[in-house]
């Protein structure tokens, strides 16, 4: 059941699921997504020995904007809903354009956060092509928003297997609203936070999709190599999101993770 909370002017939605005595982890999904994008994960985690957190990203799903969208307000709203739940350190995995919102949690609060898991995100964007690739969907978003998201989801989930992934975006397409997800993606355009990445300083497991493409594959390795002590794979025959396009693969790298810092910690 979806659970709301107010943060500052802005009503926050999320979920949870399993038992509130196991290991906390929250699940921030991507952009243009809601908390259903974990549906997978909230199946199979809670069994493994985790207390699921899993919010809708601030004008996303049933969660307001308020006047804007900022990396620092989302990122906040993400240390509220740990006080909400009573949560005092929790896991945080991230995916896709929005995970850049789980690094800033670690940065700006590392009391709340015990370990991280970055998929298919970066945190910066700079080169030629990524720039160009960043500067294009912008362009696209402020244009033609609708039929640019569409041609995205049909050129990027277009096996057969990805029926259902297609189904999903589509109907999220139509039910955000896109001044929202022209904000965002500005804003996550905008983010560079390398050279604050050496302040996050719990085990961290970096992980990004072959098939996106050999520039997103670097930035991911560069976000890698710039925590100390990161772990960091690529996952064959992945794209973004990987939690969908390869679950088994995704969810054995982040439980083997997961219960690797449980054995180191205790």
């Amino acid at each position: 059941m979806t659970r709301s909370f107010t943060h500052g002017d802005v009503e926050l939605a999320y979920t949870v699921y399993g038992n509130p005595s196991d290991r906390p982890l929250v699940l921030v999904h991507g952009l243009g997504a809601d908390h259903a994008m974990w549906r997978p994960q909230c199946t199979r985690y809670p069994d493994e020995g985790y207390f699921l957190i899993v919010p809708d990203v601030r004008g996303h799903g049933e969660s307001d904007c308020g006047e804007g969208f900022a990396i620092d307000d989302a990122a906040a709203d993400l240390a509220a809903l740990l006080g909400e739940v009573g949560v005092e350190r929790a896991t945080v995995c991230g995916v896709s354009l929005v995970g850049v919102l789980s690094q800033r949690l670690a940065i700006d609060h590392p009391d709340l956060v015990d370990a991280l898991v970055l998929s298919d995100t970066f945190s910066g964007v700079h080169g030629a092509v990524a720039r160009l690739n960043a500067r294009g969907s912008e362009v696209g978003l402020s244009l033609l928003p609708g039929v640019f998201q569409w041609k995205i989801i049909e050129s990027h989930f277009n096996a057969p297997e990805h029926e259902q992934l297609r189904e999903y975006f589509r109907t999220m397409l139509f039910q955000t609203d896109p001044s929202v997800l022209k904000q965002a993606r500005r804003a996550i355009n905008r983010l560079d936070c390398r050279d604050e990445l050496d302040l996050i300083d719990v085990p961290t497991l970096v992980l990004v999709g072959q098939e996106n493409g050999k520039w997103f594959v670097e930035l991911a390795r560069e976000t890698a190599a710039g925590i100390d002590g990161a772990t960091f794979e690529v996952l064959a025959e992945g794209s973004d999101p990987s939690n969908l396009t390869v679950t088994p693969a995704f969810d054995d790298a982040v439980l083997t993770f997961l219960k690797n810092t449980e054995t180191a910690s205790g």
